[in-house]
């Protein structure tokens, strides 16, 4: 009974190169055009985003009027070093981000055993170091509006993720200040 709308942001959904000619704006710009979208047909609109889609979302809560938020694993700081990044950028355009787990093979089992298509996990085993920065650039900006955020906010994360921090929690509960703010902790999941 719900309608869902999941946006395909610039430059993300093919190659992973593709992410060098977009940046955090045009991302946003691609979840606004949802926003839109669902208000067009919806009388009420939440917005659910994981890693930097929770960015997203949050900003999408400063400067759009949704009825909710469902913040999950958005990092508010990263395990890489932003000065490190801007160094190497230009020698290291791109790095690995494999999945090296054995999550990928039990999913590939699981959709096995279920009959659906296997297609293992969908995600980026590369990453472009520009695209990496453009991600700070995005939690710079998010930080600087989580006062103005004012819907209701689920915050969602684990005390196991290697990616986004558990600390970003404490990060935003502490800046969503005209937010009512409901807080969810995983002791075990990844990211």
């Amino acid at each position: 009974g719900y309608t869902v709308y999941g946006p395909r942001l610039a430059g993300h959904g093919s190659d992973y190169r593709d992410m060098t000619h977009t940046g955090w704006r045009d991302w946003l710009l691609s979840a606004q055009d949802g926003v839109h979208l669902l208000q067009s047909q919806c009388e009420r609109v939440f917005v659910c985003g994981l890693s930097m889609g929770g960015l997203l979302a949050l900003a999408l809560g400063a400067t759009m009027p949704v009825a909710g938020l469902v913040v999950m694993a958005a990092p508010m700081r990263l395990n890489v070093s932003r000065a490190y990044l801007r160094l190497v950028r230009y020698l290291r355009p791109h790095f690995d981000t494999a999945d090296r787990s054995d999550f990928p093979a039990r999913l590939r089992a699981e959709q096995i055993m279920r009959g659906e298509p296997n297609l293992g996990r969908v995600r980026y085993d590369r990453w472009m170091t520009r695209s990496v920065l453009e991600i700070y650039a995005l939690i710079d900006a998010v930080q600087a509006q989580l006062p103005a955020i004012r819907a209701p906010s689920l915050l969602i994360y684990s005390q196991a993720d290697q990616t986004a921090p558990y600390a970003s929690l404490r990060t935003l509960e502490s800046g969503l200040v005209n937010a009512p703010v409901e807080t969810v902790t995983l002791t075990r999941s990844g990211h």
